[in-house]
C-alpha cells in the first residue's frame, strides 16, 4: 500500500483495518465462519498482520520523537493483537519492541551500570524461566532444583534466586498446559522443599511472577533488578507452545546484567544476546549466537542419593529380554510417524537376531492409533515383539525399566531425561544418540550420530547377547555418574565465574549508552 511505502504509519492503519472490518464474502456471513483456505479470509487474516506491522513501525517512529505516552499506548495494542505467543518469542522486530517498552519503564535505582562489577566471583544467582513443568513425566523442576542445592553446596555465601516469569501472559492469548499451570505453584514450592530441605526460603528462593500484559513484563523486570543478581541463567525449552525460556525477560535485561543460556531440552535454537553457552553434551546448538562463549559441561543435577541399585550388575541378561523407549505424550507418535521405514527396519532388525526379546515403548498419546498408523510396527505388535503403551504411573513405570535389559533412547527424539534417569538409577544400560538430552549424562562410548542408527542396533544386540559386555557398560555408565557428581558443580560453577567476567567486561564497554539510557528515565 502507499501508506507502507509513505512511512504514514497512522494512515497505513486505518487502510488494513479497512481491508480486515469488511466483510468481503458474496454470501453476506462474517468472514471469520469461512474456512481460512477461503481467499477472502485469507486476505482478512493478511491484512490483520499488516496491521500489526504498521503499529510496530508506528510504535518506533513515536520512541524516536520520545512520544512515550504514545508509545506505550501502540505497543500495548500489538500486544493484543499477537495471536499466537510463539510469534512474539521468534520474531526479532516484536522482541526489540518489548525490550525498548521495558527499556523506557523500568524503575533502576542508583548507578545500574554497577550492577554487574558487584563480585568478582558470582554470589548471587538467578535463574529465569518462563514455565516451570512439574508432573509425574515432567522432571525439569527437579533438575532446577537439584541444580540449586549443588550450586548452594561449592560455597555457603552464594544464594540461588528461580523467577518463575510467566512471560507468555505478555499476550491475550498465552497456552497454558496442565504440567505448568499457574494453580501448581503449591506442588512446585512443595517439591522445592523436598528438596532443598533447610536451603529453601533461606539460600534458595523462588519467585513466582505473572507477567500480565507489558506492564506485568516490566514489573518482573524492576523484581530482578532489586535483587540485583551477579548472573542470570536462562533455561531454555523447545520453540513450540511449551517452550520453557523466558526470551523476553532475556532481551530486557540483557543490557544490565552477565547473562548465560542453559538447556532444559536440546533442540532450542540460541541467539546473540547470550554471554555464555553451557552445553551439557555433544548435541549441536543452532541459532546465530554471534560472541558468545559455548562450554560443555554436565550440569549439576544429581543429587547425593541418586546412585544405581548394585544388585542389577549381577543378573544376567537373558533374565529378562527386554527393551524399554520412552517419551511422554504426542512426540512418541509424531517422531515414530516421521521416522523412515529404513531406520525402523535397523532398528526392528535387534528383535530378529535376539529371537524372544520384547521392545515397549511407553509414552503414547494415543496407543492404538500409533499402531495403526505404521505397518512395520503393526506388525511387530501382532508377533508379540513390541508393545506399546500409554504415559505409564510412576511406580509401574520404574518397575518396568529396573526388570528391563536395555533403555534405548530412540533418534529423532530430544527430550527423555527423565526415564532415562530411572535407568540410570537402577543400573540399566543406556545407548542414546548425541542430538538428545540423554547425551549429558551419559559416557561417550554409549551415545551415537544420528545417522549412526546402524552401529546404535549393534552395540544393542551385543548388549542383549554378551554378559561380560553388558556388566562392563553398567560399570562404565556407574562411573562416568559417579564423576559428574563429584566434578559438575564445582565446574558449572566455575563456567558461571567466567560468564561474570565476559558480562561484566561487555556491560563496561556499552556504558556510555546505559548512563545515556539513565538519564531519559
Amino acid at each position: 500500500m502507499f501508506a507502507m511505502r509513505r512511512r504514514d504509519w497512522r494512515e497505513a492503519i486505518f487502510q488494513w483495518q479497512l481491508i480486515a472490518s469488511f466483510d468481503l464474502t458474496r454470501s453476506g456471513s462474517p468472514v471469520s465462519l469461512h474456512s481460512k483456505n477461503d481467499k477472502n479470509s485469507r486476505r482478512v487474516l493478511f491484512a490483520k498482520k499488516q496491521i500489526r506491522v504498521a503499529r510496530v513501525k508506528f510504535a518506533k517512529e513515536l520512541l524516536q520523537e520520545r512520544r512515550f505516552r504514545e508509545f506505550r499506548e501502540q505497543c500495548a495494542r500489538v500486544m493484543e493483537m499477537i495471536p499466537d505467543q510463539r510469534i512474539l518469542k521468534k520474531d526479532r522486530e516484536l522482541l526489540n519492541l518489548v525490550k525498548d517498552y521495558a527499556h523506557t519503564s523500568i524503575e533502576v535505582g542508583g548507578d545500574f551500570s554497577t550492577l554487574a562489577t558487584r563480585s568478582s566471583n558470582p554470589k548471587r544467582i538467578a535463574i529465569c524461566l518462563d514455565v516451570l513443568k512439574v508432573s509425574d513425566v515432567h522432571t525439569h523442576s527437579r533438575v532446577i532444583f537439584a541444580m540449586g542445592r549443588n550450586l548452594l553446596s561449592v560455597d555457603k555465601n552464594i544464594e540461588v534466586h528461580v523467577f518463575i516469569t510467566n512471560e507468555r501472559f505478555v499476550v491475550t492469548t498465552p497456552v497454558v498446559a496442565e504440567s505448568f499451570h499457574p494453580q501448581k505453584r503449591t506442588t512446585i514450592e512443595k517439591l522445592a522443599q523436598n528438596i532443598l530441605e533447610d536451603l529453601y526460603n533461606t539460600r534458595f528462593f523462588i519467585h513466582y511472577m505473572i507477567s500480565r500484559d507489558l506492564e506485568g513484563l516490566v514489573s518482573t523486570c524492576n523484581k530482578i533488578l532489586e535483587i540485583k543478581p551477579d548472573v542470570i541463567l536462562y533455561g531454555g525449552g523447545h520453540r513450540g507452545l511449551f517452550s520453557n525460556e523466558s526470551r523476553l525477560i532475556r532481551h530486557c535485561l540483557y543490557d544490565f546484567f552477565p547473562t548465560v543460556f542453559f538447556f532444559i531440552q536440546s533442540n532450542n535454537q540460541v541467539d546473540k544476546e547470550i554471554d555464555m553457552i553451557i552445553a551439557r553434551g555433544p548435541h549441536k546448538i543452532t541459532g546465530d549466537f554471534g560472541k558468545s562463549v559455548v562450554r560443555v559441561q554436565p550440569y549439576p543435577t544429581i543429587l547425593g542419593n541418586d546412585s544405581s541399585v548394585d544388585k542389577h550388575l549381577d543378573r544376567s541378561v537373558s533374565e529378562s529380554q527386554t527393551i524399554v523407549s520412552a517419551i511422554s505424550g504426542v512426540r512418541l507418535n509424531v517422531k515414530m510417524a516421521e521416522m523412515s521405514d529404513a531406520n525402523l527396519k535397523r532398528m526392528f532388525g535387534i528383535l530378529d537376531r535376539v529371537p524372544g526379546t520384547v521392545w515397549y515403548f511407553v509414552g503414547a498419546a494415543d496407543p492404538d492409533e500409533l499402531v495403526r498408523s505404521n505397518r512395520l510396527i503393526e506388525k511387530r505388535v501382532r508377533a508379540g515383539q513390541i508393545r506399546v503403551l500409554p504415559v505409564l504411573p510412576f511406580i509401574e513405570f520404574s518397575e518396568l525399566v529396573c526388570n528391563s535389559s536395555l533403555f534405548l533412547h530412540l533418534p529423532g527424539f530430544t527430550g527423555g531425561s527423565g526415564g532415562a534417569s530411572v535407568a540410570r538409577r537402577s543400573g540399566i544400560p543406556i545407548l542414546t544418540f548425541s542430538h538428545s538430552d540423554v547425551s549429558g549424562r551419559q559416557p561417550q562410548q554409549t551415545i551415537f550420530d544420528e545417522r549412526d542408527v546402524s552401529g546404535w542396533a549393534e552395540m544393542a544386540i551385543r548388549l542383549l547377547t554378551d554378559q561380560d559386555f553388558w556388566n562392563q557398560t553398567v560399570t562404565l555408565q556407574r562411573a562416568h555418574t559417579n564423576w559428574i557428581k563429584q566434578t559438575s558443580s564445582r565446574n558449572f560453577y566455575n563456567c558461571l565465574v567466567e560468564a561474570c567476567e565476559l558480562g561484566r567486561n561487555r556491560i563496561n564497554c556499552t556504558k556510555t549508552k546505559m548512563v545515556e539510557f539513565s538519564s531519559k528515565l
